[in-house]
């Protein structure tokens, strides 16, 4: 009989007793149990120490406060498993997410795989952001059990244009893996980092499935959230960490290549002046993104397909009518 795949599940956390140890929960109930559960503590203040240390066959390491992606080394570098799967502790599999995925892996087979999820925003259940790969769907030439192969040239394409699943959604092939595997030059945008050099940078083969396999927990501590300052501040936060990324990619890129990707600083550029518009509700807002645009083809060319969505239209009625009830919008990114 061919043993059980061996198989890393690595979480990281910071200050998230409670939830941590759901998550841990979450794993202990897999279908396939993995080989070992690798708990890196970021310098945490709470109880996580005391609760990770009562719980038996959990491998618990502490660090000063580095952030997770300095933790996420950390934690790859201690295991020992074939296959390795990244959990954020905010995060919950069901119970057939290891078993499923490295069936994947081992059967096409592939070097990472990803499935579908589901957002948990409070007592809200709402769809994953999808669009991307479902615009990519027509023609995936590999499909094993409702899981689909994706050749190199679809994945770069879809690469470019967004990053196309969260870390939690991942589990990769141990020998597959860049080294380092997550670049600590990033303080956002890491996931999709690493999925640029594995399968954009690298030769790495991905696929995925439409079976929502996990559940994403969304918060007020969630970059993904908008509000006031912590707009502001996520949007120079994005900006930087774009440099970074453009850097390293753009001598990879052909010409139009570069025009897709640095539409995600005209994103960026956009989203910012839509949240100044919602909290300012005057048209002056509305003057400096117009304004704005002027020096950013990219930002204009969206705001042109923007203006005729429902989305800024209902952002500009509330704006040129003060009395209304401010609009807000929940926007997820991964």
């Amino acid at each position: 009989m061919k043993p059980s795949p061996f198989v890393s599940v690595i979480i990281v956390s910071r200050n998230r007793a409670e939830m941590l140890e759901e998550a841990v929960e979450s794993v202990l109930s897999q279908t396939l149990l993995p080989g070992e559960i690798l708990v890196v503590d970021d310098g945490s203040e709470d109880d996580t120490r005391e609760r990770m240390e009562k719980r038996s066959g959990i491998l618990y390491f502490r660090q000063v406060p580095s952030g997770q992606v300095v933790a996420r080394n950390l934690g790859l570098s201690k295991s020992r498993g074939e296959y390795v799967a990244f959990l954020d502790s905010d995060d919950l599999w069901k119970p057939r997410f290891l078993e499923e995925t490295v069936l994947a892996l081992e059967s096409l087979p592939l070097d990472g795989v990803f499935s579908d999820w589901t957002v948990l925003n409070g007592f809200e259940r709402l769809p994953s952001s999808w669009k991307v790969l479902w615009s990519e769907r027509g023609g995936y030439p590999t499909e094993v059990r409702g899981w689909f192969g994706i050749e190199p040239q679809q994945a770069r394409r879809i690469l470019l244009k967004a990053c196309p699943a969260p870390t939690s959604a991942w589990v990769f092939r141990r020998s597959a893996l860049p080294s380092p595997a997550w670049n600590e030059r990033l303080d956002w945008g890491e996931d999709w980092a690493l999925q640029i050099d594995l399968f954009l940078r690298g030769k790495g083969t991905m696929g995925f499935t439409m079976e929502k396999l996990w559940e994403k927990r969304v918060g007020n501590d969630n970059l993904s959230l908008p509000g006031g300052a912590h707009r502001e501040n996520l949007h120079k936060r994005i900006e930087r960490n774009l440099d970074v990324l453009f850097a390293e990619l753009e001598p990879l890129l052909t010409k139009r290549e570069r025009r897709v990707f640095q539409g995600h600083y005209s994103e960026n550029d956009l989203n910012s002046a839509l949240a100044a518009l919602r909290r300012e509700t005057n048209t002056s807002s509305l003057s400096r993104m117009a304004l704005e645009s002027l020096c950013h083809p990219f930002l204009a060319a969206k705001m042109v397909r923007l203006f005729f969505s429902r989305r800024l239209s209902r952002v500009l009625k509330r704006a040129l009518s003060p009395k209304q009830e401010r609009l807000t919008v929940r926007r997820y990114q991964s």
